[in-house]
C-alpha cells in the first residue's frame, strides 16, 4: 500500500533518506483483512501473525502518516479478539482468528501496554469518542492481567520472560520470575488508566488506578531497587534480587515514580562504559556482566531499537531533553550507516545492531541456541521508532495535541528544517526554521487556527495564535 507521509526538512539529508526509505520499506507491511475487506492489516512481510507488542510500538510511528487512524484499527484487531475474562493474546493468525501459542508463555501474555498507547493515540487521532469506547475493553484487559499475573503475598507480577522477548539470556539464568520490565509495565498501565479515567472525568476510575498506581509503585521501588550497586533488578522466585543489570529497568522512567537521586544514578549509568555507555545506545545488557558481548548475541548486548526509544522517551519525561537528542541523533546514526554503508548489511534495517560497529547484532539460531547467526532485516516497524518517531519528536522537536489544539517546538540548534503538509485531522500545517536576510526565522502556514510554543535553545519561549494562512516570525524579535 503506497503511504502518504509529511515532509520533513533537515540539515542532514541522510536523516532525510533514512526517515523516506523507512516509509518506502512500511509499504510492504500493509495488506487487507481477510475478515473485513474495507480495513488493512500491518504486519511483517511473509507472515500471517500480528504481534501484539510490535504492533503497539509501530503505531507511535504510524500515527504520522495521512491516515492516523490505521494505526487505531491496528490496536481495534486485538481489541476484537478479547476473550470473556478480559485476556488478549500476543500473537494472532490473522487469518484463521486463533492465538499463535508461543513456546514458555502459556498465557501468550504480551506487554501491557494498550492504556499508555491510546493516550497517545488520542493526542495524534484526537477522537474522545474512540477514549469511551475502547476503555471498557482496557479495564477488562487490566483486570485480567492483575488477576493472572500478581502475587498476593509480594504485591509484584510475576510472568514468563518469554512474554517480554528475554528467552536466551542472562535473566534466565538467574531465575527471574518478578519482571522489572513487566512490573514496570503494568505500572505505566495504571498510570495511563488513571490519566483516561481524568480525560472522561470520571474521579471514580481516576481514583481507583492512582490507588492501585501508588501500591505498585511502592513495591516496585522499595523491593526491586538494589542499594549496593544502586539499580533496578528482577527477582528471582524467592522474592531476593537478580544479578543481572538491563536496560529493561529503564521502563521505569516512563512512571514518573523516580525520585533525584534515583533518577541521577540511572542516567549516569548511560554513560558509563561499565553499564549502558556505548557508542550506539545502547547495549541491553550492563557492560560490566560477564556474558556481555559485543556482536550482541541476542540478549547479551545487542542494542535493540525499541529499548533504546523508551529510553528517550523517560529522558524526555523529566525533561533531560538535550541528553534525549543526543542519544536518538547517535542511535539514528548508527542505523543509517549500517544501512547506506557498502557492505554485506546495505538497505536493511535489523531487528537488533552492534553497540560498536556498524553491524547487525548476533542472535541465537532459532534451531539451536548454542550458534548465532545474523539477526532478521524485516523489522522497519521497529526502527521506525527512531527514524520516524524520534526523528520528528526529538531530533527535530515537534509535539501534537489535536485535542489541545497544540504543537510545541523545542528548536534545540538553529539550523535549517521543519516539516511541510503535516496533517493535523482537518488541518495542514508547515513550519519551518530558515535564515533569511534579516536573520533566523520561523515560517509558518496552515488552513486553520492553532496554538505554537516555540522554545528556542531552552532560553527563548513563547506562545502564539497561528491564524490561518502565512506568517513568521524572527527569532531574534521572540
Amino acid at each position: 500500500m503506497k503511504i502518504d507521509f509529511p515532509k520533513l526538512i533537515y540539515y542532514d539529508q541522510d536523516f532525510i533518506q533514512g526517515y523516506r526509505k523507512t516509509w518506502l520499506k512500511l509499504e510492504d507491511f500493509w495488506s487487507p483483512n481477510p475478515k473485513d475487506t474495507k480495513s488493512l492489516l500491518f504486519h511483517k512481510p511473509n507472515s500471517v501473525v500480528m504481534n501484539q507488542f510490535e504492533t503497539i510500538m509501530s503505531a507511535f510511528s504510524l500515527v504520522y502518516q495521512e491516515r492516523p487512524q490505521l494505526a487505531a484499527q491496528q490496536i481495534d484487531f486485538f481489541y476484537q479478539h478479547q476473550e470473556e475474562d478480559g485476556a488478549i493474546r500476543g500473537n494472532y493468525d490473522f487469518q484463521t482468528g486463533e492465538a499463535v501459542p508461543q513456546e514458555g508463555n502459556p498465557q501468550n501474555v504480551s506487554p501491557p501496554l494498550f492504556a499508555w498507547l491510546e493516550f497517545h493515540l488520542y493526542h495524534k487521532v484526537g477522537l474522545k469518542k474512540r477514549m469511551q469506547e475502547v476503555f471498557p475493553k482496557l479495564e477488562q484487559y487490566f483486570q485480567w492481567v492483575d488477576r493472572e499475573f500478581r502475587d498476593e503475598e509480594l504485591g509484584l507480577l510475576k510472568a514468563p520472560l518469554s512474554a517480554v522477548g528475554w528467552q536466551n539470556s542472562a535473566r534466565q539464568k538467574d531465575g527471574a520470575v518478578y519482571l522489572i520490565d513487566f512490573n514496570a509495565q503494568q505500572l505505566l498501565n495504571a498510570y495511563y488508566m488513571a490519566v483516561i479515567g481524568d480525560l472522561l472525568n470520571d474521579k471514580e476510575i481516576a481514583f481507583r488506578y492512582r490507588k492501585y498506581y501508588f501500591s505498585l509503585k511502592t513495591r516496585v521501588m522499595s523491593m526491586m531497587w538494589n542499594p549496593d550497586t544502586q539499580f533496578f533488578y528482577d527477582l528471582d522466585a524467592k522474592g531476593k534480587l537478580t544479578g543481572s543489570a538491563t536496560l529493561c529497568s529503564y521502563w521505569i522512567m516512563l512512571c514518573d515514580v523516580l525520585n533525584e537521586e534515583r533518577l541521577e544514578l540511572m542516567i549516569a549509568k548511560l554513560t558509563d562504559p561499565k553499564w549502558f555507555g556505548s557508542v550506539n545506545p545502547f547495549p541491553c545488557l550492563a557492560q560490566h556482566h560477564p556474558d556481555f558481548s559485543a556482536e550482541g548475541r541476542g540478549c547479551y548486548g545487542s542494542v535493540m531499537p525499541p529499548l533504546t526509544f523508551v529510553v528517550v522517551k523517560g529522558l524526555e519525561i523529566y525533561q533531560y531533553y538535550r541528553q534525549a537528542r543526543e542519544f536518538a541523533i547517535m542511535h539514528m546514526y548508527h542505523i543509517l550507516d549500517t544501512y547506506f554503508l557498502e557492505s554485506d548489511f546495505k538497505n536493511q534495517f535489523w531487528q537488533v545492531y552492534m553497540p560498536y560497529e556498524n553491524k547487525p547484532a548476533l542472535v541465537p539460531n532459532p534451531g539451536n541456541s548454542e550458534y548465532y547467526v545474523r539477526a532478521s532485516s524485516d523489522y522497519a516497524h521497529l526502527v521506525s521508532l527512531i527514524t520516524v518517531n524520534l526523528f520528528i519528536e526529538t531530533i527535530i522537536g515537534l509535539n501534537i495535541s489535536l485535542p489541545r489544539k497544540t504543537v510545541d517546538w523545542m528548536v534545540a540548534t538553529l539550523e535549517e528544517m521543519g516539516v511541510r503538509n503535516l496533517s493535523l485531522r482537518r488541518n495542514i500545517i508547515s513550519i519551518q526554521t530558515r535564515k533569511s536576510a534579516r536573520g533566523w526565522e520561523i515560517r509558518l502556514e496552515s488552513e486553520k487556527l492553532y496554538y505554537f510554543t516555540v522554545d528556542i535553545l531552552d532560553h527563548k519561549k513563547k506562545t502564539l495564535p497561528i491564524p490561518s494562512g502565512k506568517c513568521s516570525m524572527l527569532v531574534d524579535k521572540l
